[in-house]
């Protein structure tokens, strides 16, 4: 069963070349990790990005946003890895998770935009490959990975064809709420929303008002939000305290 439209089905085109579309169930290949120490923790960063039509307009800034978040994660020691998954109405993955000395730079050509904004199942179904990701660290490592997940979006869900409407994102809400009690940090950043509409969006996934970073979407505030994601996620990875 493939989750998605087949090369070239409404939305704009799909280039096999610059992402994968998703087969049931999302996986990602497991990193090889080097660690300092007996007592260093693997860190999981794995960054859910809107790709979809209304992103259009701030294409060059988003991959500038990435770039300079990844090009500022690479500078803080530690034993992290970096993955990317797009969507639009459709989920790809864009890079399967890497050490941050090696992990890829985003391009206009990875970040080609299509489609509506399937958030529930973005986030369900991410949700679930990280949960067999770090299962499969755990088991070649012995150590228990720390997890990072951004989610960027400039919209609510809309598109969702595997888990839509309320009860989409109730599911989503549960399975966030879950992992948040296991010690991962959700961040969530909003891209060219209202302050209230985003505050209401990070309230419908139960997604602390801490852990939202609004952003009017001009190229000054993606790179003041680019900043404040990396020390967010620094200080998550130099395990600092993190309200």
């Amino acid at each position: 069963m493939v989750f998605g439209r087949n090369p070239g089905e409404g939305g704009g085109p799909f280039d096999p070349r610059h992402a994968v579309l998703i087969p049931f169930p999302l996986e990602f290949d497991v990193p090889q990790f080097t660690f300092a120490n007996d007592t260093e923790v693997p860190v999981v960063i794995v960054v859910a990005l809107d790709a979809s039509t209304s992103m259009r307009k701030r294409s060059q800034a988003v991959v500038d946003f990435y770039n300079a978040f990844l090009d500022a994660q690479k500078q803080i020691p530690g034993c992290a890895c970096l993955a990317l998954v797009k969507f639009d109405r459709d989920i790809y993955k864009v890079f399967d998770p890497k050490p941050l000395a090696t992990a890829d730079h985003l391009t206009l050509e990875d970040y080609n935009v299509a489609g509506g904004t399937a958030l529930n199942d973005v986030i369900i179904f991410t949700i679930a490959a990280i949960d067999r990701l770090c299962a499969a660290i755990r088991t070649q490592t012995g150590r228990e990975p720390r997890v990072v997940f951004p989610v960027i979006t400039d919209g609510d869900e809309r598109s969702s064809r595997t888990f839509p409407g309320i009860g989409g994102v109730q599911r989503a809400l549960e399975l966030l709420g879950e992992r948040r009690t296991q010690g991962w940090s959700i961040l969530l950043n909003t891209i060219g929303l209202p302050e209230g509409e985003a505050r209401t969006l990070a309230r419908n996934y139960g997604i602390r008002d801490a852990d939202t970073s609004v952003i009017d979407g001009n190229a000054a505030s993606m790179v003041a939000a680019s900043v404040r994601l990396h020390r967010s996620t620094a200080s998550i990875r130099l395990n600092d305290e993190f309200e």
